[in-house]
Order: C-alpha cells, then sequence, then structure tokens
C-alpha cells in the first residue's frame, strides 16, 4: 500500500515570490524536510511583470514534487480577465487534482484561484480526500469590499450561499488575522 502524501495546490508558487507564492513555498518546504512525501500543484503563472516562469511541468525542488498546469498570461487587472484566468486556472487545477490525488491523501489548498474552492467538496466526494483551505482572500466577501458586487444584490447571495457550503465541507479553514476568523466561523 502506498503512503499518504499531501498536497499543496496553490495559483501561484515557487518560483514567484508574492506573499502566496512565498508562504505555500515555505509551507511545502517545511512539511518536505519533516520527512513528509509532499506534492505541490500548481500553475506556471506570474503575478508581476519581470517574475521568473518556470517552464517544467514538473520539478522537484528541496525535496517537493511540484505539478505545474499552465495557463495563458491572462491580464490580471482587468476584472474580466482576471475572472477568466480565475475560472481557467481553477478549471486546470481541477483536473489535475482528480488525475494526482488518491484515497486518503492530505490536501491543503488555498482562496487562489477562487473558483478552485467551488469544486473541493466535489473532489473531496470523488477521491476520498478531506481538505482544509488556508484562507488569504474570504469570497465572495472581498468582491463586496472592492465595490464589484453589493452585499444586496442577488448574484452575491447567491455567491455566498455556494461559498460557505464549500467553505463548510472542508476538515479545517486556516485564517490569517483576527477578523478573518470572525467571518469564517460565519461561515
Amino acid at each position: 500500500m502506498s503512503s499518504k502524501r499531501v498536497w499543496v495546490v496553490s495559483e501561484i508558487y515557487y518560483p514567484v515570490k508574492t506573499s502566496t507564492g512565498y508562504y505555500m513555498t515555505e509551507i511545502a518546504e517545511y512539511l518536505a524536510a519533516r520527512a513528509m512525501d509532499v506534492h505541490v500543484l500548481c500553475t506556471g503563472s506570474v503575478y508581476n511583470n519581470g517574475e521568473k516562469r518556470s517552464r517544467l511541468n514538473e520539478e522537484s525542488r528541496n525535496g517537493v514534487k511540484v505539478h505545474r498546469v499552465y495557463v495563458p498570461n491572462i491580464d490580471k487587472n482587468n476584472f474580466v480577465k482576471r475572472t477568466l484566468r480565475l475560472s481557467l486556472s481553477s478549471l486546470l487545477l481541477f483536473g489535475k487534482i482528480l488525475k494526482l490525488v488518491r484515497n486518503g491523501d492530505e490536501v491543503l489548498v488555498v482562496t487562489n484561484p477562487a473558483f478552485l474552492i467551488l469544486m473541493m467538496p466535489l473532489v473531496a466526494w470523488i477521491k476520498g480526500v478531506s481538505y482544509k483551505i488556508l484562507v488569504h482572500d474570504i469570497f465572495p466577501e472581498n468582491l463586496v469590499a472592492i465595490k464589484r458586487l453589493s452585499s444586496s444584490s442577488f448574484i452575491y447571495r447567491s455567491l455566498k450561499r455556494v461559498f460557505d457550503a464549500a467553505y463548510s465541507k472542508a476538515v479545517l479553514c486556516i485564517s490569517i488575522g483576527r477578523d478573518m476568523s470572525e467571518v469564517l466561523k460565519k461561515k
């Protein structure tokens, strides 16, 4: 029987040095240094101009096996294009999760890309895994904060319902702040 693996799933990972890329790399390498079988699923996307992009679909780095899917470089500064980028990233990572993750593995997923969170209950059901969420952004509440949606709109209420259900199916939601913890408790 194969040993349990730990999967870290994130839109951004090394060599990208944004906060998400940095923290997810540190977490994965910390776990690998403790003799865990750690795999990362990520995109090959960069976040800022001039960042180094890995051209490898698979590689090992500091004891971590990294598996990448490639998403076209779509402008993250345009809201519609950013939504397309997040949708495509989520779908490609979802497909890779279904292909690689096996029953009993541990999964830690970050909230980027956002729509992947909606797919995680299905992953858990199909693959027989539980998942934990490291919450950097709370969806769809962040869309209200940036004034893209009104908290009274039908779209917001609908999104909130499905995101709340996905968050509630996680074994654990890890927040990065006190205020965020309060919002997650309500979910």
